[in-house]
């Protein structure tokens, strides 16, 4: 037996009215944070490591202090900001990871891992979207300030 849906008078009001209430949810959550107070945290596992502000374009490299004489550190220019994490979350990273802050955007250019699925991520300069480096329990977010 063979079950059919039948086409009723309001289904169209209803399929209208869930649209709009679905734009409507979606263009508050995404205009809900003032730009402004935008800021990039970075996290190893669930704690907020460091924080930059999203208004400046600057590269930083997070390392472990065991990685300091690497060459991605040693090498590094001038202008690159250098992050040294202690062993309690430095013991996460498998290398030295780069992250730039360019036109109120991040992105990872380096990062150690098998696949380099993080630094293979597009730039995003959406809010709440992160960028994560696994398996180094790393995350880079652009968040309101906290």
């Amino acid at each position: 037996m063979a079950l059919f849906l039948d086409k009723k008078s309001g289904d169209i009001y209803a399929l209208c009215g869930v649209l709009i209430l679905t734009s409507a949810v979606f263009s508050f959550s995404t205009s809900s944070v003032n730009s402004s107070d935008l800021q990039v945290h970075v996290y190893i596992r669930d704690d907020i490591v460091y924080e930059m502000p999203l208004s400046q374009d600057q590269v930083y490299i997070f390392y472990k202090t065991a990685d300091a004489t690497s060459t991605d550190v040693v090498e590094a220019s001038t202008s690159d900001y250098l992050v040294e994490l202690d062993d309690e979350y430095g013991r996460y990273l498998l290398g030295p990871i780069t992250v730039e802050v360019k036109d109120r955007k991040i992105d990872v250019l380096k990062e150690t891992s098998e696949h380099h699925y993080c630094s293979l991520m597009p730039a995003t300069g959406q809010a709440n979207w992160s960028l994560t480096c696994a398996p180094n329990f790393f995350r880079v977010v652009i968040e309101g300030q906290k």
